[in-house]
């Protein structure tokens, strides 16, 4: 099913703050003096095959690729995108591998993840991301917060909260 922004109220992402406008305008500025795949450079971390997309979003859907598989083990949860051929490892929290985040100078392409059980949601608590893989023009201060439910034997309702106040001017969720 399509993705929704739930919040702020009026469904759409918040604005750009002037900081992000700025990053946004120097990027155009730089490749419009350059050829369209001068260097490697050029080429996205998903063209390369380097990185796709953040956790958070590589969830939303997309035009091909959507199914997610979600294994728990006793102290982990394993998300594997079927897209990307690749997996999450994420520590559960008050288990056997618990740890509170890594410091904040080891960033990585998808950031350093953490999940925790509210209830019947599992809570994946992101941070520390690299400047290499921005979503939507995001930074390193990127925090985003996703939430699976189980609603039915295969289904599952996920919402991703993202807060950078290096680029938008209020944190903003979707719901899928």
């Amino acid at each position: 099913r399509p993705w929704f922004v739930v919040d702020p109220p009026d469904g759409k992402v918040p604005p750009l703050t002037d900081e992000a406008r700025k990053r946004q305008a120097e990027l155009s500025a730089s490749r419009a003096t350059r050829g369209t795949a001068d260097s490697y450079t050029d080429r996205s971390p998903g063209d390369r095959c380097i990185a796709w997309s953040i956790g958070a979003a590589r969830i939303l859907p997309t035009l091909y690729g959507n199914s997610v598989q979600i294994i728990q083990s006793k102290d982990y949860v394993a998300i594997r995108y079927e897209h990307v051929h690749e997996a999450r490892m994420i520590p559960i929290e008050g288990r056997g591998m618990t740890r509170s985040h890594n410091n904040a100078g080891l960033r990585s392409y998808y950031g350093d993840a953490i999940a925790h059980w509210e209830g019947d949601a599992l809570v994946v608590d992101t941070t520390n991301y690299n400047d290499k893989l921005p979503y939507r023009g995001s930074t390193p201060a990127l925090h985003t917060i996703e939430r699976f439910t189980k609603v039915a034997a295969n289904k599952l309702n996920f919402s991703a909260t993202f807060d950078d106040p290096h680029t938008w001017t209020r944190p903003w969720t979707s719901w899928s």
